[in-house]
């Protein structure tokens, strides 16, 4: 087993106990800066994940129909964006939008 995977499996088992960093690694027999160092690295990791933002990140291929503009909007439509979800959600984003909110918006959603 990999260093890399038994410290992960240490640290699901620290997170299911009640006990302290500090206290588990002595029953444990680990140095306690060595937790740290491990913990520091998980979270990191863990940032960089979230931090690195996608577009989209589906679990299955949905299929989807292209149309023409012209069909696809009618001309009294103030949206520059009409996105239905699988789930059933609709989001209609006008134009102008602010894609900070936006981003947060679909971030929310994905945890849901």
């Amino acid at each position: 087993m990999s260093r890399d995977k038994a410290m992960r499996e240490l640290f699901a088992r620290w997170r299911s106990s009640d006990q302290s960093l500090m206290a588990f690694g002595r029953q444990e027999g680990v140095a306690y800066k060595k937790l740290l160092y491990w913990k520091k690295k998980f979270a990191s990791e863990r940032r960089a994940r979230s931090s690195s933002a996608q577009v989209c990140e589906c679990s299955e291929l949905v299929p989807i129909t292209v149309v023409p503009e012209a069909a696809a909007r009618p001309s009294t439509s103030t949206n520059a964006f009409d996105v239905h979800l699988t789930s059933g959600v609709r989001i209609a984003v006008v134009p102008g939008f602010d894609e900070v909110e936006l981003r947060r918006l679909v971030q929310v959603l994905q945890t849901c």
